[in-house]
């Protein structure tokens, strides 16, 4: 079966633990290549992506695009305590050794609380890949087969244009063939004659 090279397909799933929506497009490539595109920390998945896409798919650049709205708990957002102390002691000791003014420390622990890695994306705690998976294959798989349901529909219309156009050119040369016969009866005939004048029996 032909196959296009492109396509699109996508899939969607709502409910525990989250809201997951999985978009696959195929570009031309001559060889497979998979690119998956997915925010912390469903980013670490991406191995089992491309798992996945290469059991069904043999050819062309596929881009995985996944989003996913977590329904967050109060154990979905937490704060790195080591991180935030360690902030916190060497910010106050620059303060006193560089014999700048003291401010609140609310004021300070505050500021502290927007540093990288203090307080981690929602979600990225409770984050069960193992549990989780499921989900995010069954959509993954829904996405592919509408992927390939649009491969195969447009590679059974490019079947058809290239049978027209088999069927077009193949007529062309018919009419060339037919017009040529003529041609070639008058050449026939013309080197008949010609064989006659210059035969030997003539010298």
């Amino acid at each position: 079966m032909l196959l296009s090279m492109t396509g699109y397909g996508e899939a969607h799933s709502q409910g525990e633990p989250a809201n997951v929506s999985i978009e696959l497009r195929a570009l031309n490539n001559r060889y497979l290549k998979v690119s998956v595109r997915a925010p912390e920390p469903y980013n670490l998945l991406e191995p089992e992506f491309e798992k996945i896409v290469r059991r069904q798919v043999r050819r062309g650049t596929i881009q995985v695009t996944m989003r996913c709205v977590r329904q967050h708990g109060l154990q979905d957002f937490q704060i790195n305590a080591t991180a935030l102390r360690s902030y916190y002691l060497q910010i106050r000791s620059l303060r006193s050794e560089l014999g700048l003014s003291a401010g609140g420390d609310d004021a300070l622990l505050a500021q502290v609380l927007s540093l990288p890695g203090v307080a981690a994306e929602p979600g990225i705690a409770s984050f069960d890949a193992e549990k989780e998976w499921p989900v995010f294959e069954k959509v993954l798989e829904q996405a592919l087969s509408k992927l390939q349901n649009m491969r195969q529909e447009e590679g059974r219309a490019m079947a058809e244009e290239f049978v027209l156009y088999h069927n077009q050119i193949a007529s062309e040369l018919d009419k060339i063939r037919l017009g040529f016969r003529p041609w070639l009866k008058s050449i026939a005939t013309g080197c008949k004659s010609a064989s006659k004048v210059f035969s030997p029996n003539w010298i």
